[in-house]
């Protein structure tokens, strides 16, 4: 999930056309939206078997600030809610939420 995230953000880097597909299909959209780059995802896939849906803001007037919130569906669904500052070394990014009916509250490396 928190891939995906950081996916659709490195393939804006190679695309500046307003759109893009995750590596094992669905998409993602993006735009200028005042103070954040705004994303949305549909059903991308950063893996076969897991598909990401929801928005995600990328800041630059917080600069590197990443805030996603995500539904994710594949042996089983939920939502998250993940933050973290690609602008920051060794960044941690922040995951809350439920997958599979279970709360979920953890930290791991920023994509």
């Amino acid at each position: 999930m928190t891939p995906s995230a950081g996916d659709a953000i490195a393939r804006w880097w190679m695309n500046f056309s307003g759109s893009g597909v995750g590596l094992y299909g669905g998409r993602f959209e993006y735009r200028s939206g005042g103070p954040a780059y705004e994303y949305q995802l549909r059903k991308f896939r950063w893996v076969n078997d897991v598909a990401v849906s929801g928005s995600m803001t990328w800041g630059y007037s917080r600069p590197g600030t990443v805030i996603a919130h995500l539904q994710v569906a594949g042996a089983e669904r939920g939502t998250l809610d993940i933050t973290w500052n690609d602008r920051q070394k060794h960044a941690q990014a922040s995951i809350t939420g439920r997958i599979g009916g279970r709360t979920i509250a953890a930290t791991m490396y920023a994509p």
